[in-house]
Formats: C-alpha cells, structure tokens, sequence
C-alpha cells in the first residue's frame, strides 16, 4: 500500500501548510546543497519524508548526503519509527514561516523521539507503523458516562464531553514523577523556580485547549473577552470566574469532578517529560508560540508578534496531546502562590493560605518570552481579569495499572 494511503485512513490530506514546506524544502539553499526532486506534491508521503532526511543530514555536517540514496534506505526506516506522523501532525497545524524553527523540530523529532512512544500497527494488514504514546496505567473507567466521544491516537487515550453541541476534549495523564522548577543555568530565569522531586500519585485528565468562548458562552451565557471568537480562549476571567464556571458545570454534571490543574499538574503536562526551558527545545518562535516574538529568548532570533490570542489549536500541540502550553493566554491553577520546598514532595497543592493565586504558560501579551518557559511562574489576585487571563480544566479520577 503506498504511505499515502495509509496517512490518508490516520489523519488527513496533504494540507497547503504541508504543501509549502515541500516547496521550502525542494527549492530552498541549505548548507550549499540545493533540492532538486521534482515528485508531484504529496504523492509518497515517505518521499516527503525523505527531503525532510537529506536536509537534516545536511544540518550534521555531512555535505555528501544523497536524499536519493538515503531515500528507501536507513534514513526511511529512522523517519518513519521515529518521527513519522508526528512530524506530519506538526506540519499540518504549522503556519511555516519559520522554516530553521521546522527544520530544528523535525530533527529533535528524528534524533530524539520520546521514550514513551511505541510502534503499532495502523489498522488492516501490513503498512506503515503509527506511533502511538504508551500508556502503562489507565483510568479506572474508560469512557466515563459522560464522554460523548472516546478514543486513542498517537497522543494516547482522550474523551470529549460535549455540551449543548460545544464539545472539549481531554487527554488522560498518568502518575508520575519530574523535576519541577528550572536549573540555576537556565537563561532568564527567576528564584522562585527552586528545582525539586515531583511525585503524582494519581493519574488524571486535563483538556487539550483552555476553555474556548464557545463553551463559556453556552455555559455562563455571556462573553468577557476582548478578542471576540468561538475557537479563541475565553479571556478577561479572574481565577474566581473560573471558580463559577467549574460550579456551574460540576452542578450540571457532579461525575466530571472539573477543577482547575494544580501547578504541579500543569508543569508536569506542559513537559511532556522533557527538561528543556520549552517542551520542544532550547528556543522559542512565534512559529510554535503565540507570544511577543520581537522579545526573543536568551539572545534568540526574533519573530512575529501577533497582538492578540490564536484559536486554541492553531498551533502545534506538545507530545501529550495537550495545546498552548507555552503562550496565548496565561492560565489560572488551582494553588495559592508561594515558595517552592527544596525536598522530594508528593502531590503538592501549594500553599496553605496565601494574597495571590498562580498562573502559568506565558500568553500572547509582552510580558517577555522568558515568562513562556515551561518553569515560569506569575500569581495574581483572584479577582483581578486581564486580556491575557485564561483556564484549563482538569478532572480528577483514579487509575489502575496496566493489567489489572
């Protein structure tokens, strides 16, 4: 069966944003070597994979790679096991104006795939592998009762709840254990991000975008924002707003069990299990945030600055599934604000009591791109509301572990 076909029955046709970075990479000079395959747009979806290969050869220094001859060989079988459909995941949501951002993420993607990906099998006999996130603990109850939708993809196990036709998704999130807060080398960033053990104990769901205007509106019945959008992040919310509408749906519907993330959960789902002052690298462009890009990180290159929030899945989701984690709005936790402990913490729910409730992720505002990185913390009064305020729903549930 040719790759396209396959890719066609998992996710999508050849898109325009796809469509553009073929051109960018058949006709673009990079490192002295010019592309100059003349295969029809989409035709072989491993063909595509294969510039994709000789570029990044090029990048690791070595000036005699032939895209031809690593085309049907290692280079080929490295793509499609390593990186395959997350890389056409990543173009077909990217607006490529960025091409050294794309070329980067796709050789982080080819060089460094998540350990907790695996192969399987992508429906019917034979084809091409999809790679899929691997759970080893599940929820309890899959699909709860009130899923209209359920799934598995390559981010893992999803559900989406809809509600009078607005439907929100959520990823399930294992138990696990990270480093929370930054290194003392990491560029800009600031004390109180004391590097210490994280456990989660409980596994959890958490949605895949901030809460949308849709769903406000057919929630609350109004619309606060300030950039007006079914598919933007509901803004102008304090954190006691955001209180009221997990009330109202938890009235609605007490089995959901919504809550706002703690900020232990909400690092811990922005990483996505890496280390990196971003979940996609050591630099940040507009090209993968919504974000001031004329305020570029640790001496970066500057990029476009939009002036206001994107929908919620314009750009590319991390290796969770999980959208905007870095940018657009800043988003409301569950905690009070206060300092990090130095030793070894299970579940923490911040401080006890405290003037000012945390936000993280950075937002589309100029708050400067260091507030982006994935250990930034900002605390705010819970009734304060701002253009760049948002929230992300989390639902409680337990977990069992595989086999049982």
């Amino acid at each position: 069966m040719r790759v396209l076909d396959k890719a066609r029955t998992l996710r999508h046709q050849p898109t325009p944003a796809e469509t553009q970075l073929w051109q960018c990479l058949r006709n673009r000079q990079l490192s002295g070597y010019k592309f100059r395959r003349q295969y029809p747009v989409g035709e072989y979806i491993a063909d595509f994979a294969c510039i994709t290969a000789g570029v990044i050869v090029e990048l690791d220094g070595n000036h005699h790679a032939d895209p031809e001859q690593h085309a049907y060989d290692d280079v080929r079988t490295l793509f499609l096991q390593t990186a395959g459909f997350r890389i056409l995941r990543f173009w077909n949501n990217q607006i490529l104006d960025d091409l050294p951002t794309v070329l980067q993420t796709i050789e982080h993607s080819l060089h460094s795939p998540s350990p907790d990906l695996r192969e399987r099998g992508a429906g019917g006999g034979g084809g091409q592998p999809m790679i899929i996130r691997q759970h080893t603990i599940f929820p309890a109850a899959f699909p709860e009762s009130w899923a209209s939708d359920w799934g598995e993809d390559e981010y893992g196990l999803w559900m989406g709840f809809t509600y009078k036709g607005v439907r929100h998704d959520f990823r399930w999130i294992e138990p696990g254990t990270f480093t929370m807060g930054s290194p003392k080398n990491e560029p800009e960033r600031d004390d109180d991000e004391t590097q210490h053990e994280v456990t989660l104990t409980q596994g959890f769901w958490l949605a895949e975008t901030t809460v949308t205007q849709a769903l406000w509106k057919v929630v609350m019945g109004d619309d606060p924002s300030s950039f007006k959008g079914e598919h933007l992040p509901v803004e102008q919310v304090s954190w006691e707003d955001a209180q009221r509408f997990i009330a109202k749906m938890n009235g609605m519907k007490p089995e959901l069990q919504m809550c706002l993330p703690t900020e232990a959960q909400w690092e811990y789902c922005c990483r996505a299990g890496t280390t990196t002052p971003f979940y996609f690298g050591e630099q940040i462009s507009s090209a993968l945030v919504n974000f001031d890009g004329t305020e570029p990180y640790n001496n970066g290159r500057k990029s476009e600055y939009r002036r206001q929030t994107v929908e919620v899945k314009l750009l590319p989701p991390n290796d969770w599934g999980l959208y905007g984690m870095h940018g657009n709005v800043l988003e409301w936790c569950q905690d009070w604000f206060g300092d990090y402990p130095v030793q070894p913490i299970d579940d923490p729910q911040g401080a006890e009591t405290g003037s000012a409730r945390v936000l993280r992720g950075g937002s589309w505002f100029s708050h400067g791109s260091k507030h982006c990185r994935s250990a930034s913390r900002f605390n705010y009064d819970t009734s304060l509301r701002f253009y760049s305020f948002g929230f992300r729903l989390a639902l409680g549930h337990r977990a069992v572990q595989s086999g049982q």
